[in-house]
């Protein structure tokens, strides 16, 4: 599912004329999915929220060399953002040193989530618009 998000996003920044990418980086673990003029994103996908509402949200595929990663840009002064799109209807940016530290972990549900996150969209013209500053579309921000 993380394929198809990330084609669904590189189209969407290649709309707003920042030549977006896809990586694949072996050979620098942590490398986020997507390169575009202006920064960085890691994608990942969840099928739903949990049942319970004060389950963390699990990512396990949320790896430590990815963290890292968005944690030190992040501080160096680079754009890095966490892109979670939950169930095919939400989608989630997280800065880089949130994203890291804290998505996926214990304490952090959906309403904790919502709290934290930069942006929340419902597309990935949504994404794009936030993350480019480009957005002319209406959004949320659950809080």
């Amino acid at each position: 599912m993380e394929q198809d998000e990330r084609q669904l996003v590189v189209a969407a920044l290649n709309k707003h004329k920042v030549h977006a990418i896809s990586v694949e980086n072996p050979a620098y673990p942590g490398t986020p999915d997507i390169a575009y003029i202006g920064g960085w994103i890691e994608l990942k996908y969840s099928r739903s929220w949990p049942a319970r509402k004060n389950t963390p949200l699990r990512l396990p595929h949320y790896t430590p060399q990815q963290r890292v990663w968005a944690i030190e840009h992040w501080i160096c002064g680079g754009a890095v953002w966490l892109v979670v799109q939950i169930g095919g209807t939400e989608w989630l940016v997280f800065d880089g040193e949130t994203g890291g530290r804290h998505v996926g972990r214990d304490g952090f549900h959906r309403q904790a989530l919502y709290n934290i996150a930069a942006f929340f969209g419902y597309s990935a013209k949504d994404v794009a618009g936030y993350v480019t500053g480009k957005n002319n579309a209406h959004f949320d921000r659950l809080s």
